[in-house]
């Protein structure tokens, strides 16, 4: 087999008696799809496999109006590939971990509302129960908060007061720090911002500090921000610009 070279980024390869072209289709077809059209390609998959999850999804639109599917679409596909129509397995098993994630806080939810107390009640139940629990974390909770930042109101308009309300008023260059990076969308956001600035993100979780890890690996941010597994209630000995602590 010799390879002879590539003609509009499709590879062109000699193979015994014919010229065989390996055309990618798939991305051609993603490239023909605007954001409107690759969130449907998303709510088409919610509908058809998880629709008592759906509406959030169907309702975001109207729901946040015409910037959010500018920042949705762009942040899904940083993290899990190009959206196209059929979605990607990759896209299929993420929405997936979304589903896990929506329905085990609804029952967290039930029984408390039930009990008047979680399932796991102390620090020590809550990390061996969570944040130390590789399957909760990277298959349900990380995926799954994820996306809820784009599908969930309170999530969605927190982010955005985040956006207009506190990057405004700290520096354009230093450090941060983010306490509890979870899925890393904070942070993200701060980079996206502010070009100049540089961060550390903390976590119990060594899942979350991965796939944190991931965010920044996809998003161009390596350079910026590095992340340590620390308990930060013990201190720490640089200064900084501004300390995130979104959710606890």
């Amino acid at each position: 087999m010799v390879r002879l070279g590539r003609i509009a980024d499709v590879p062109v390869q000699l193979v015994c008696h014919g010229i065989s072209v390996v055309l990618s289709q798939w991305k051609a077809e993603v490239n023909l799809l605007n954001n409107l059209q690759k969130w449907a390609a998303i709510c088409d998959e919610m509908q058809e496999n998880y629709p008592v999850l759906a509406t959030p999804f169907l309702a975001a639109e109207k729901r946040f109006g015409p910037r959010w599917v500018e920042e949705a679409v762009p942040a899904i596909e940083g993290m899990y590939g190009d959206i196209g129509s059929p979605l990607s397995g990759r896209l299929k098993d993420a929405l997936g971990c979304y589903a896990e994630f929506a329905n085990d806080s609804m029952r967290h939810q039930v029984m408390f509302e039930r009990s008047g107390k979680y399932r796991a009640s102390n620090y020590e139940e809550v990390r061996a129960a969570l944040y130390d629990n590789a399957d909760h974390m990277t298959q349900n909770y990380l995926p799954g908060l994820w996306f809820s930042h784009y599908v969930w109101p309170q999530h969605y308009f927190t982010l955005i007061g985040f956006t207009n309300c506190v990057l405004p008023r700290i520096e354009d260059e230093g450090v941060f720090f983010e306490v509890g990076v979870g899925c890393g969308m904070y942070s993200k956001i701060t980079l996206d911002n502010k070009p100049g600035i540089r961060g550390i993100g903390f976590d119990i979780s060594q899942h979350s500090l991965d796939y944190t890890g991931r965010v920044m690996k996809s998003f161009g941010y390596e350079s910026r921000y590095r992340l340590e597994n620390r308990d930060i209630r013990y201190g720490y000995d640089v200064s900084y610009g501004g300390i995130w602590v979104m959710t606890v």
